[in-house]
């Protein structure tokens, strides 16, 4: 009977890091997302949801929860059609980062960007609009 405690010991020190590491990594959210023009001065410029003769487009995102340095992807859709995957660093418990995507004046409608934690769940996404 001795012999098993060690052993739960270990079981329990064990299941107790599992654990902590799960809820360190599902703790991501986003605090805030848009979609914009541009990124200056680590902030977005020209913040909208329809967007008409555009180049090109932003998706920023801020960032909470990090524990520990990981990973974010940006998901750029047009319709249903994914036409990106970037895949961003998090480096900080609070952190700023962006996306950019080239809009072809052909790629008129409905888009969306997911934003993905690093275990595939989608944790914030934004609806938008080019004319």
């Amino acid at each position: 009977m001795k012999k098993l405690y060690p052993g739960l010991l270990v079981l329990v020190v064990f299941s107790s890091i599992t654990f902590a590491q799960v809820v360190q990594k599902t703790g991501l959210t986003v605090s805030r997302i848009v979609i914009c023009e541009d990124v200056k001065d680590r902030e977005p410029a020209a913040i909208d949801s329809v967007f008409t003769n555009v180049e090109r487009l932003c998706c920023f995102t801020e960032i909470n929860g990090a524990d520990e340095p990981t990973h974010i992807q940006h998901v750029w859709y047009h319709g249903n059609k994914e036409m990106l995957r970037i895949k961003l660093s998090v480096r900080a418990s609070h952190w700023r980062t962006y996306s950019a995507k080239r809009i072809l004046s052909e790629w008129t409608g409905n888009w969306r960007v997911d934003v993905i934690d690093d275990e595939g769940r989608r944790i914030s996404q934004s609806y938008f609009q080019v004319k």
